[in-house]
């Protein structure tokens, strides 16, 4: 959970020679508090080494990202943002389950081969 999770909105106006003037810029128009998500992992094994074959994103659950903002006095609609959001933590936490990003012994290892390195007793339990 978040407990407050805010977002900055700047908006200009740029008409004329590529010049532009700040209409807004703040950080209360999004995203509001106790924002909660949740992720699920698959995990696969080899059954003969007992170890560890591959990781990945299962499911991801967050909760509504809006967008509402008054500019200038007047309400603007509301944006949904939830969608690219969504898209946007599965993306980076099937990076985090895929890709080599621990540095451990001069290498850098996915997190299965960390797992599977370091530990090895648990995973085999595991698997």
């Amino acid at each position: 959970m978040f407990q407050d999770l805010p977002a900055s909105i700047h908006i200009e106006q740029c008409a004329t020679f590529d010049r532009c003037t700040k209409l807004w810029d703040n950080t209360h128009a999004c995203c509001g508090q106790d924002k909660h998500f949740s992720f699920g992992v698959k995990l696969s094994c080899d059954p003969s080494t007992h170890q560890l074959v591959d990781m990945g994103l299962s499911t991801v659950t967050i909760d509504d990202f809006k967008i509402q903002e008054n500019v200038l006095g007047i309400d603007l609609p509301a944006e949904d943002i939830t969608n690219p959001v969504h898209n946007a933590v599965s993306s980076l936490l099937t990076k985090l389950l895929t890709d080599p990003f621990i540095s451990h012994g001069g290498k850098e290892l996915t997190l299965v081969q960390f797992l599977n390195d370091v530990g090895a007793q648990y995973i085999s339990q595991l698997c």
